[in-house]
């Protein structure tokens, strides 16, 4: 399962960067590393910053809350659909823990995915395209609400 990178800071941007195109900004929210890909057997496998989990009950219980709420609402049987190998893809989130700031916990979903990375093209897909897929496929994308809307 794929580890997500180190954020770059910008100044270490080849200038090039912020000649053309898009600058996306995302706020990085105040919850703790989570992962989970969808294999082909449709088993879901969960990690956190540095370790993956084949079984989800082994997933240490600060993140239960997260698991449970990836398996209550992802699409797996659509994602299977949609992709030749489910296996590709990993998503990334943060589990959503009271730290620091005070969100409207009524309303905010236990995982916020913010990315999601595909082997088969070596690449994470863009922010636009990210938030679609969390959309489709029922799980939580960051900004938006637990019922999906904007």
């Amino acid at each position: 399962m794929k580890d997500y990178p180190a954020l770059p800071h910008a100044t270490e941007a080849p200038d090039r960067l912020f000649e053309s195109g898009h600058l996306w900004l995302l706020e990085k929210v105040d919850g703790e590393p989570f992962r989970f890909q969808v294999r082909s057997s449709g088993l879901l496998r969960f990690g956190d910053r540095n370790r993956w989990y084949d079984d989800p009950d082994a997933v240490p219980q600060p993140y239960q809350h997260a698991v449970r709420h990836v398996r209550a609402n992802l699409e797996r049987s659509a994602l299977r659909d949609a992709v030749d190998d489910s296996e590709s893809l990993v998503f990334f989130g943060e589990a959503m823990h009271r730290q620091r700031i005070d969100y409207d916990w009524d309303r905010m979903p236990s995982f916020l995915g913010f990315d999601v990375w595909n082997d088969d093209t070596d690449r994470f897909y863009p922010p636009d395209t990210v938030e679609q897929i969390y959309r489709r496929f029922k799980a939580s994308a960051s900004g938006l609400d637990p019922e999906g809307e904007a």
